[in-house]
């Protein structure tokens, strides 16, 4: 008991650093050049026989949380850590890998779906996930122009577009993609009733990508 403890202590200290290190790419994502799709390479990926434990610490601290809109922001962000190993291995040529990381992606937008009708629409923080699958889309549209023909990217880009339907419906908000300045790109919240636009959090992307290119599916 003592030394599953000890593993477990470990893994949350593993995941709480990735988030960080996530958070400190978010805050310096106006340098274009401080974001890569190979940063934290010694991150507990796919391939690491550890990932399965991995995702099950993040499957647990979403189960423990009882709140069911900080619950659905939780699986959106763990889905975003799955599009990020995605890109890991695919920038590595571990395409079997990658495609376990977009397994799971797509199993997280399909329990976040399943959530998503129990929650107010008022709650805090659901346009925010919203904003957050939005931005899925840019980073999963450059990187199907960067490895085409890839299946697993094909069905996360058409996922994370119906999600983000499924929260408009709920939200009555839509994201729009802004390029601005020095490769900027900002998302405005725009509401479905009258039109009107508003600045959702004027961060920039929270993912590795340029802008995404133009789907046939419908956001």
């Amino acid at each position: 008991l003592i030394i599953l403890a000890g593993i477990i202590i470990l893994l949350l200290v593993s995941c709480t650093g990735t988030v960080l290190a996530r958070e400190d790419r978010l805050v310096n994502a106006d340098d274009p050049g401080s974001s890569s799709g190979n940063d934290n390479r010694d991150a507990i990926g796919p391939g690491n026989p550890l990932f399965g434990l991995k995702v099950a610490m993040e499957n647990l601290d979403e189960t423990f949380t009882f709140n069911d809109t900080q619950r659905v922001e939780k699986q959106v962000a763990h889905a975003q850590t799955r599009i990020e190993e995605a890109q890991r291995e695919l920038d590595l040529n571990q395409t079997r890998y990658a495609d376990r990381a977009l397994e799971l992606y797509w199993q997280k937008l399909n329990q976040t779906e399943t959530a998503l009708p129990k929650i107010s629409s008022t709650s805090t923080g659901l346009l925010h996930a919203q904003e957050m699958i939005a931005r899925h889309q840019t980073v999963l549209a450059d990187l199907n122009a960067r490895y085409p023909n890839n299946t697993g990217l094909t069905r996360a880009f058409a996922n994370s577009q119906e999600l983000e339907q499924k929260f408009g419906e709920k939200t009555q908000m839509r994201f729009e993609q802004v390029a601005e300045k020095d490769n900027k790109t900002t998302f405005k919240a725009v509401n479905l009733k009258n039109g009107k636009q508003n600045n959702a959090t004027g961060n920039t992307t929270s993912l590795t990508g340029s802008s995404g290119k133009d789907r046939n599916e419908s956001p």
